[in-house]
């Protein structure tokens, strides 16, 4: 059940994990919330690098994640990561200072955020696409081999490489894995009952409203960046999230085709985005992967901007736009404003109506014009 302002899809990204630049972890505070629905949030994580002599270290990184249900299907993808990054700085959970003088920029504009998108994010983590079907559409094959938790074979599969495991399936509960399972990246392709996980969690829908809605069985492809897929980059994910499944359909069946095909059997109906993935997963050959680009080819501009990833940079593009910010605002002719305070007993308030001010900055009034552009005004016109 994947829900954007009351519409529902049946198809759609679960939720992606965007990587933080380093120079930001001083200004996070992952404790905070930044959404009261948990639509987004600072994930703190942990990765591993290799010294000499196989020693291995950990280093804590953050991941920006961003649920489904704060994806809007009719905007770019990198719209809504600029939103996101908006409430972070706005509520406080991003919150970054000049260490020069301790100054810190309260307000970065969206327009800032993404022109500078690649100042705040390094890429992307991880990423999944569900669909969601209802249950009698849904089975699995009876010549499927399925090796349970409580099979004594389970942890010896887990300790095979993956060219040597058997074609199966791994269960854990209700809940089917593809066998490339593993207890840490978990796997590529999962199904499992959606009801079940809902009702388990402190979830905001009711549950009657989990219990009779009829996409509860859901189909998940997971992919993590160099674990799984070489394809995780903003080149891949232009446009919203309708054209980016369909960019990555061959991808999709390819995936299908290696795990699940023959095991999980469908009755696509009603989910058109993925009929065609589990239609292209039976052909003998499947074209259109080359649509995708891999990691290492990158636009120019995302390149020229990735490697302008330092602190001071950043701070120097904010102070600049702040720079830009106050010289229009000392710019701008005196008519231009209306005085807050005047020497005789009147308010401005006694001249307008309050809904038409747009909001009040050092000692003056900004009026709206007409409800739709704002336009400085004096009190007299």
């Amino acid at each position: 059940m994947l829900f954007f302002e009351g519409e529902q899809s049946l198809a759609g990204i679960d939720s992606i994990n965007l990587l933080i630049w380093p120079h930001l972890y001083d200004f996070l505070d992952h404790k905070k919330s930044a959404d009261p629905r948990n639509r987004i949030s600072i994930i703190p994580n942990k990765r591993t690098i290799q010294l000499r002599n196989s020693v291995y270290i950990p280093i804590p990184n953050y991941l920006l994640h961003i649920s489904g249900e704060f994806i809007s299907p009719h905007l770019p993808i990198k719209e809504t990561v600029v939103k996101a990054i908006s409430i972070l700085i706005t509520r406080k959970v991003l919150n970054i200072i000049d260490r020069t003088n301790g100054m810190a920029f309260d307000i970065i504009s969206e327009p800032f955020i993404r022109e500078n998108l690649f100042l705040f994010v390094s890429g992307i983590s991880d990423i999944e696409f569900c669909f969601d079907f209802e249950p009698e559409n849904i089975w699995l094959s009876e010549s499927a081999r399925v090796i349970d938790t409580k099979d004594r074979l389970f942890q010896d599969m887990l300790k095979t490489k993956l060219k040597d495991r058997p074609d199966c399936l791994f269960k854990i509960g209700c809940t089917y894995y593809s066998n490339d399972y593993n207890g840490r990246r978990k796997s590529t392709l999962k199904l499992y009952n959606r009801e079940i996980k809902l009702l388990k969690k402190n979830n905001e829908y009711p549950a009657n409203f989990i219990r009779n809605n009829p996409f509860k069985i859901r189909i998940e492809f997971t992919f993590k960046k160099n674990r799984n897929t070489s394809y995780l980059n903003f080149n891949n994910l232009e446009g919203d999230y309708h054209q980016i499944i369909e960019r990555f359909i061959p991808y999709l069946a390819k995936k299908y085709k290696k795990y699940f095909l023959d095991k999980i059997m469908v009755n696509p109906v009603g989910n058109p985005c993925f009929a065609k993935i589990y239609a292209l997963a039976h052909a003998d050959a499947i074209k259109g992967e080359k649509r995708l680009k891999a990691s290492g080819h990158q636009k120019k501009d995302e390149k020229r901007f990735i490697e302008e990833r330092n602190y001071l940079d950043l701070i120097n593009k904010l102070k600049q736009s702040k720079h830009i910010y106050d010289m229009f605002m000392w710019e701008l002719p005196d008519s231009y404003f209306v005085e807050w305070e005047r020497a005789c007993s009147y308010s401005p308030f006694d001249f307008m109506d309050e809904e038409r001010i747009l909001f009040k900055e050092d000692g003056f009034i900004f009026l709206k014009d007409n409800w739709i552009m704002p336009k400085f005004r004096t009190i007299d016109d």
